[in-house]
């Protein structure tokens, strides 16, 4: 049996992280553009992540001894002085549509309760229909255009 956990990424994962991203698809990844791929790029983002927080997805199976990388989600702008975190998330193409970017959107809300954050943001590229289908059957709503990367950003408020 496969099991889903969340865990907080440390540089010692950048490796596993870089190549996550790098072996996808380039029409996989194509709305997907936070940051640089490359190792030392991802590595030095996990070093000075203060209050921004990368949780890496990963699935174990009972006869593995490790878990494999997966997926990862992020909550940045707090460490550039924002109040409500960007939420980004990136599941492997084969894990895609089983449910675990909807998981990980109740993690980071749970996240987000207990370190009193009030709302949460995300952008989406206009096109990505299938992200913002999900966004907003858990309650996203539109915010503003975010015209220069052809973004829309959504919010939720954290009760």
């Amino acid at each position: 049996m496969n099991y889903i956990g969340f865990r907080l990424l440390h540089s010692s994962d950048a490796q596993d992280l870089s190549n996550l991203l790098l072996n996808s698809l380039s029409e996989y990844v194509k709305y997907f553009h936070p940051f640089d791929f490359e190792l030392l790029s991802i590595q030095k983002r996990l070093d000075i992540a203060i209050n921004d927080k990368f949780f890496g997805i990963e699935v174990k199976d009972n006869s593995l001894a490790h878990s494999k990388l997966i997926g990862f989600y992020m909550l940045r702008g707090m460490d550039e002085g924002y109040t409500e975190p960007m939420y980004g998330v990136f599941i492997d193409q084969q894990w895609q549509g089983k449910g675990i970017a909807k998981l990980s959107l109740y993690h980071a809300e749970c996240f987000c309760k207990i370190n009193l954050y009030q709302r949460i943001l995300l952008k989406v590229h206009h096109n990505n229909d299938r992200a913002q289908k999900l966004y907003k059957s858990i309650g996203f709503q539109f915010l503003r255009e975010d015209p220069k990367i052809n973004n829309v950003v959504l919010y939720k408020d954290i009760p």
